[in-house]
């Protein structure tokens, strides 16, 4: 690692919801992790209700800090390797 990088550098980059792109932090809200899936750009009616199935069906891990519920970057992208083995299309 140079002296440039840190722990906390983010090595990927997901939508920022205005048009532009923000680097992907190693957890994320609800709406981040809607946005990282871009289940706000199909034609995904209710996004919100979708990643909640995506929980309780899916077994997508969540952590709970304090109040608010946080998905790991990387469970998220294992989740999303798993549906393209699940369902390839």
């Amino acid at each position: 690692m140079n002296e440039s990088e840190s722990p906390n550098t983010a090595k990927s980059w997901m939508p920022d919801g205005n048009g532009g792109c923000q680097p992907t932090p190693d957890l994320l809200t609800r709406e981040e992790a809607i946005r990282y899936l871009r289940l706000d750009k199909i034609r995904c009616r209710f996004p919100q209700n979708t990643l909640h199935r995506y929980r309780k069906k899916f077994g997508l891990k969540t952590v709970q800090i304090g109040r608010q519920v946080l998905y790991s970057r990387e469970e998220l992208k294992r989740f999303v390797e798993q549906q393209m083995v699940n369902n390839p299309r």
